[in-house]
């Protein structure tokens, strides 16, 4: 049998973990979107907000530490640039 688990699998495990959030009388609405419920047993509600928020949290992360490297490669290669006209008018000078 595969480690996997089947599409199915995921969906009745997430369906059962819904149905008992909707169910437990202490269930708290997500603070940040206020229309979905935190979940017990999943990585969102260890921060105390719903999947839906956390996958929005972890998507924006990795957007905006995309968006710091490319920076940074860019800043890298500009002060390459830099440095090889530097040496080039260094080397015709002392041509």
């Amino acid at each position: 049998m595969s480690k996997n688990k089947t599409m199915d699998e995921r969906f009745a495990a997430a369906y059962e973990r819904a149905v008992a959030a909707l169910l437990d009388p202490h269930a708290e609405l997500c603070p940040r979107c206020a229309r979905r419920y935190v979940t017990p047993g999943t990585r969102g509600a260890a921060l105390g907000i719903c999947e839906t928020c956390r996958l929005r949290l972890q998507t924006s992360a990795y957007e905006q530490a995309t968006a710091e490297l490319a920076a940074v490669q860019e800043g890298i290669t500009a002060r390459k640039r830099r440095t090889d006209l530097k040496r080039r008018k260094e080397r015709e000078e002392a041509e």
